[in-house]
């Protein structure tokens, strides 16, 4: 946040220098077209993408296993692309595209049950993977109001949002289910929950008393529609080119979520096979928000033409 508010106190300070030196009015006029690339680095809402600087990737990773069903909602995007018509000189038509997201291939090592099985003194290990993505995309569309003379305009305006994000976990093992291991092999601490066991992966009807996970689709897919109020300003370095600042809040938003489910393996003493079940976390959510604290404030490069 201290970043956020040195920029935006750098941009008032060049705009304030700027007026004192009276220079050449840099407006847009009416038919204008302007590209340009918004950063939102407090897009509020929402899991977080990567782990913090010197967090754990295995803690980051936990959180999906700590919250099984939790909605994912990145109800602003951390980078997009943004087209803006002038409709007249200080009323314009804007959509943005937006996108956020992330890989994680996390790796951790575990005994080597077959060597184990061979050798009870060994050390051998293999690896376990968890592959981890998240995704989104949003398009917004709206009016912007430039208001003020000269190279630097307050801008007001208003949006309606559109998002759909996605989410999910896949699981490799290093070792299988053998009889050398007792059906219960070695597994990175991950997979495992609560006191430390798996029982809640459990399936009696199934036979199967020891699973873990193997596929988790709990965050599933997520779409949001809301509304987006901004206000900032736009400050107009030269003739077809601008750099802004704006503060925008998602006050009211509709999110909907997909069917979740977890995919897990286990043996089952039924079938004496190795089998690959689902586990329904939920037919479907929904929400409705509203308030203030949705909030985030969008650094943008803009060039006219």
């Amino acid at each position: 946040m201290k970043k956020i508010i040195t920029v935006i106190s750098v941009l008032f300070l060049a705009a304030s220098v700027s007026l004192a030196e009276e220079k050449k009015d840099n407006s847009p006029s009416a038919g204008d077209w302007a590209i340009g690339v918004n950063i939102n680095p407090v897009a509020a809402g929402g899991m977080k993408y990567q782990p913090s600087k010197g967090e754990f990737v295995g803690d980051f990773l936990g959180t999906y296993f700590g919250n099984p069903s939790q909605m994912y909602i990145p109800s602003q995007s951390l980078i997009s692309i943004k087209v803006k018509n002038m409709l007249s000189s200080s009323l314009a038509f804007k959509a943005t595209l937006g996108f956020g997201g992330s890989h994680i291939d996390y790796t951790e090592y575990v005994a080597d049950d077959y060597a184990k099985a061979l050798d009870s003194a060994s050390e051998a290990v293999v690896s376990d993977n968890i592959l981890g993505n998240l995704g989104s995309a949003s398009l917004t569309a709206g009016l912007q109001k430039l208001l003020g003379k000269g190279n630097l305009k307050f801008s007001v305006g208003a949006d309606l949002s559109y998002t759909i994000a996605w989410g999910t976990l896949n699981f490799k093992y290093g070792n299988d289910f053998e009889t050398y291991n007792g059906f219960k092999p070695s597994s990175m601490a991950l997979t495992l929950m609560g006191s430390g066991e798996m029982n809640r992966y459990t399936d009696p009807k199934l036979g199967i008393a020891y699973a873990r996970p193997y596929r988790r689709n709990e965050i599933g897919t997520i779409q949001q529609l809301g509304l987006i109020i901004n206000a900032g300003l736009e400050y107009f370095l030269a003739e077809k080119i601008s750099v802004g600042a704006e503060v925008a809040l998602l006050p009211v938003a509709f999110t909907w979520q997909s069917q979740t489910w977890g995919q897990y393996q286990g043996y089952s003493a039924n079938t004496m096979t190795v089998l690959t079940y689902n586990k329904l976390v939920s037919d479907g959510s929904k929400a409705f928000t509203y308030g203030l604290s949705n909030f985030g404030v969008n650094l943008s490069f803009n060039y006219y033409f």
